[in-house]
């Protein structure tokens, strides 16, 4: 038997998920996917995080956790019982809070239009640096593509394969905002990915929706996502673009937006796009996004790295707005959804395989 497998790390293990599952009984049953078990948040070890996508289960697992994981599979076996289970290894933790360091690539490395799509988050959630999984582990019947259900919209998911999966958990918060704000808009969502900002703002009643990605695959998956949800794909607009480039041209067109998603990454680079660092690329892009608002438009911004906190974004969408001759007023902020995605112990200097506070979500209204 292997160490840390014995009846008492069972038990525990056990009592730890009971105590989870209890503190997510009350979220909405329109909501399929969400975060299970996050690490210490939790009161469960580091460097495990367990993301539940209807009836199956996608395991993120830290190097320290791999040989005593087994109370926690078993756990989960027993109490959950899911259809399939894929535990992936993460071989790079992060080992520092800002890293300029991120990948663009798809789930599998082989794919040349994947390739050409920066990947966001490293692990479970948008770690600072590219974490490579093992080759995923799959137990049970996994049917692919995952069906889940958010808030009346339809996502397609992938579980089996790298470090995507075709939702991002822990932007549900954002997602609900534009649906609630986006009847009657023009929207424009930026790195759309399989475009689930998109499909809410179609839900919510947007005039057109245009999604502008490097990646023609994710863009396809984001026309499937719509179609899924019930709305014509054909509707609205799609774009595979490199971003820089394409808010630039807007900026100096006649075309303005009611709402703006801008969901970056932290850097990357493609054969079909410029390369891209978010430290040096952002100021252009808040300007040329500002300019493309109309009166009183919105503007969503999320960065996914600890190192620009509230404060700091919050002062480069005000500079950026000055240089434009924009003015700018604070909506609401938002971070992780903390119904499911709980503090860790060390949410202010995190455990080196947990990722802390690294999501911030700014909304502004231009003037």
């Amino acid at each position: 038997m292997k160490k840390g497998i014995g009846n008492e790390h069972r038990a525990d293990a056990m009592e730890i998920l009971e105590r989870a599952i209890e503190r997510r009984r009350p979220h909405p049953s329109r909501v399929e996917a969400f975060r299970l078990l996050n690490g210490s948040g939790d009161d469960a070890p580091p460097g495990l995080a367990v993301d539940q996508y209807g009836n199956d289960l996608v395991l993120w697992i830290r190097p320290a956790m791999e040989d005593s994981v087994g109370p926690w599979i078993e756990a989960l076996h027993r109490r959950v019982r899911p259809r399939a289970m894929i535990r992936k290894i993460l071989r790079k933790p992060v080992t520092r809070s800002d890293s300029s360091v991120i990948a663009w690539a798809g789930t599998d490395r082989g794919d040349a239009e994947r390739s050409a799509r920066p990947t966001r988050r490293g692990g479970p959630d948008r770690p600072d640096r590219p974490d490579q999984p093992d080759r995923p582990e799959v137990a049970g019947a996994l049917e692919l593509p995952v069906e889940v259900r958010e808030d009346g919209a339809t996502f397609h998911c992938t579980l089996n394969e790298g470090l995507q999966t075709g939702l991002f958990l822990d932007q549900r918060d954002a997602r609900r905002f534009v649906r609630d704000h986006a009847d009657g808009r023009d929207v424009l969502n930026l790195f759309a990915y399989t475009c689930a900002f998109s499909v809410q703002a179609a839900l919510g009643g947007a005039r057109r929706v245009t999604s502008v990605d490097v990646s023609r695959k994710a863009l396809r998956r984001g026309r499937a996502n719509m179609e899924a949800s019930g709305v014509c794909a054909d509707a609205h607009r799609w774009f595979d673009d490199d971003v820089p480039r394409h808010l630039a041209r807007l900026a100096r067109s006649t075309q303005r937006y009611g709402l703006i998603v801008l969901d970056p990454p932290v850097l990357g680079h493609s054969a079909a796009a410029s390369t891209f660092a978010l430290d040096r690329d952002l100021d252009g892009m808040l300007e040329n996004a500002l300019a493309a608002l109309v009166l009183d438009g919105l503007l969503v911004v999320s960065i996914h790295a600890r190192a620009w906190s509230q404060v700091r974004l919050l002062g480069a969408i005000q500079a950026a707005a000055t240089r434009v001759g924009r003015g700018v007023e604070l909506v609401t902020q938002m971070g992780l959804p903390p119904w499911d995605h709980p503090e860790p112990r060390s949410f202010v200097r995190p455990h080196p395989d947990e990722r802390g506070n690294y999501l911030t979500t700014l909304v502004l209204k231009a003037g």
